[in-house]
């Protein structure tokens, strides 16, 4: 007669099942270690991507504008006031239309009246300026009209400040008139931000260009023998990625140091 527990499989010992065990927890904290500094990696990554792409669009967006500037670049504070640097912004002038031929100034009570040959362009609109180096004027426009003797080519526009010369135009000169928009980048609370059109009123809409600013106030004015040169924008940003995870794995500061000249000077009047 055989004897049943012959039969029986042999069950686990403890010290097996401590072993195995062992051998699953070590196991586990290893694909956990590696996992876990994979994502660490893409996580630093992806935020020294991100830093990276806001600084390449700032930079981008600085650099076209400077060059389309007509008049000498100014520093301003957050309110977009006039300041001397280092400053949180800087104000340039893009071209938006012209050149256009002037047709006759005059002076106004208080403010100054510029027609100019439009044609079949886009007309100037109201908060945009208006350039003229030859007539010495450089303002903003407050008023725009068609005009009285020819509307279907002329423009009246009025400015916000008198003219301060009404010297005779000569005949048969060609007076180029130049329409454009005062721009601003400002650092304000950790934002770069662009006001397309920059008047100084906290009612102006900006576009938000780049999160995580840690530079203190940017901008300075390439200078000669201690005075402003007034044409080259220089700035050192720093930027990091605003957005990365609960993690707390961030970008450490992606920093720039760059100087822009712009393209021409047409007059240099505030």
């Amino acid at each position: 007669m055989k004897r049943r527990d012959q039969n029986r499989a042999r069950g686990w010992t403890l010290l097996e099942m401590m072993m195995s065990l062992g051998i699953f927890v070590l196991a586990g904290g290893m694909i956990y270690t590696g996992l876990n500094t994979a994502t660490i990696l893409y996580v630093k990554n992806t935020s020294i991507n991100a830093a990276h792409a806001q600084m390449i669009k700032a930079l981008e967006r600085i650099t076209r504008d400077v060059h389309a500037s007509a008049s000498s670049p100014q520093l301003v504070d957050v309110n977009r006031a006039s300041t001397t640097g280092p400053a949180a912004g800087v104000t340039i002038q893009p071209v938006t239309g012209g050149p256009f031929a002037l047709s006759s100034l005059s002076m106004l009570s208080g403010s100054g009246k510029v027609t100019i040959l439009t044609g079949s362009s886009p007309k100037p609109q109201v908060g945009q300026r208006v350039v003229c180096p030859a007539a010495l004027v450089e303002d903003f426009i407050t008023a725009v009209a068609a005009n009285s003797t020819n509307p279907l080519t002329e423009t009246d526009l009025t400015t916000a400040n008198s003219i301060w010369t009404a010297a005779s135009l000569g005949t048969n000169l060609y007076y180029p008139v130049f329409i454009t928009n005062k721009s601003a980048y400002v650092v304000n609370g950790g934002e770069l931000r662009y006001y397309p059109v920059s008047t100084g009123s906290s009612s102006d809409s900006y576009v938000v260009l780049a999160r995580g600013v840690t530079t203190p106030p940017p901008f300075t004015l390439v200078t000669s023998t201690g005075t402003a040169a007034n044409s080259t924008i220089a700035a050192t940003l720093a930027v990091n990625d605003p957005t990365f995870n609960q993690r707390g794995y961030q970008a450490t500061d992606i920093s720039v140091s760059f100087q822009i000249p712009y393209r021409s000077r047409f007059a240099t009047y505030p």
